[in-house]
């Protein structure tokens, strides 16, 4: 369901990226949303364009048509069609095409609005046979009138009888050389207006028809480059599929090598940890002995230490009592402390300290009897 949700994010996003690359006449291509978009999957947003392309385009177009109020739903419609129909197949030059087209409405607009003015111009002269036609009525009436006048003059005067249908005579034959005239006016100005309208459609249909050829010529091309990108793409892919199995069976080769090389060095390896191990076992008892023999070398040595430490203190004892000894006698001889204290120093290696403490010792100590 998440993945569900941010496909349609995707595409959402995808659309709306693409009518602000259109805006600014840049072809929404995949990469290039891609890039707007800065994440998303290829296969998504391609899927999302194609759409956009298909459905959205045509009913942006239709909604922001140029065509103008006075057109024919049919000439929209097929306006709108080709129009649909060149962006989708010629995204590539969407800008050119964009210009061309409309050139090709402003050509359309002028000779529409020449037919406008054609239009207009007729109007005005039906209009101006309306009021002819009017006139005569009018005319027509006015003679009746004037006849129904001559009649009732005729009535009272019937002297005047005949000269008033000479003139009466008269007047229907201005009316009819007039109704004959105006009759052969108004059917050259249908003939000529038929005839500018004739040429108009003519110059009309050629528009459209020169739009439906350069339409059907670009969508040719377009077919024609797809062909031939789909063409170029399976041979790359046939190339990259050749490649693929080369490098396959390489890769498989080296692998076999390799694992042929990593067993031999496991067996070496194997081979030489074992090695390892019983020359480990044989340093393990070797050292074992060696620190027992170490071992025995220090407690000789501590004994050692021992038995030294106990003559030099026999030593140092004895000597002490013979300095003693031999102050006692320098005392009774009457010899001065700081020779004797000189004496022990020299004789017995004392040092200054220890001889006067020794002699303080013996000075204070009485002289043993006999």
């Amino acid at each position: 369901m998440l993945a569900e949700s941010e496909n349609q994010t995707t595409r959402e996003r995808t659309k709306t990226v693409a009518v602000e690359l259109a805006r600014q006449g840049i072809q929404p291509t995949p990469t290039e949303v891609r890039d707007r978009l800065g994440t998303g999957s290829m296969t998504t947003i391609t899927a999302a364009l194609k759409e956009w392309w298909k459905n959205e385009v045509p009913q942006r177009f239709a909604a922001n048509s140029m065509a103008p109020a006075n057109w024919d739903q049919p000439l929209i419609d097929a306006v709108d069609k080709l129009m649909s129909i060149a962006r989708i197949a010629e995204g590539q030059r969407f800008e050119e095409d964009r210009q061309q087209f409309h050139l090709l409405m402003s050509g359309l607009r002028d000779e529409l609005a020449q037919a406008e003015q054609a239009r207009q111009d007729t109007i005005q002269l039906l209009t101006v046979e309306s009021q002819q036609r009017k006139a005569a009525e009018h005319m027509s009436a006015t003679l009746r009138e004037a006849l129904e006048h001559e009649r009732v003059a005729a009535e009272q005067g019937r002297a005047d009888r005949e000269q008033l249908v000479d003139d009466l005579d008269k007047l229907q034959r201005q009316f009819e050389a007039a109704t004959a005239k105006f009759a052969e006016e108004t059917a050259q100005l249908r003939a000529a207006h038929a005839h500018e309208l004739e040429k108009r459609e003519a110059a009309h249909l050629l528009a459209m028809q020169t739009v439906r050829e350069d339409s059907a010529r670009r969508e040719q091309l377009a077919y024609d480059r797809f062909e031939g990108a789909r063409a170029q793409l399976m041979e790359e892919t046939s190339r990259l599929r050749d490649e693929f199995k080369e490098s396959k069976t390489q890769l498989e080769d080296q692998l076999r090598s390799q694992q042929a090389e990593s067993r031999e060095r496991e067996d070496q390896l194997r081979r030489k940890a074992a090695l390892a191990d019983r020359a480990e076992a044989e340093a393990r008892g070797e050292l074992k002995a060696l620190r027992s023999q170490i071992q025995q070398l220090e407690d000789a040595l501590e004994r050692l230490r021992q038995e030294q430490q106990e003559r030099e203190e026999s030593a140092t004892a004895k000597s002490m009592d013979d300095a003693a000894s031999y102050c006692r006698q320098r005392i009774a001889e009457d010899v001065p402390a700081f020779d004797i204290t000189a004496e022990l120093q020299e004789d017995f290696g004392l040092t200054r300290a220890e001889a006067d403490e020794m002699v303080r010792t013996c000075l204070s100590t009485p002289p043993s009897q006999g």
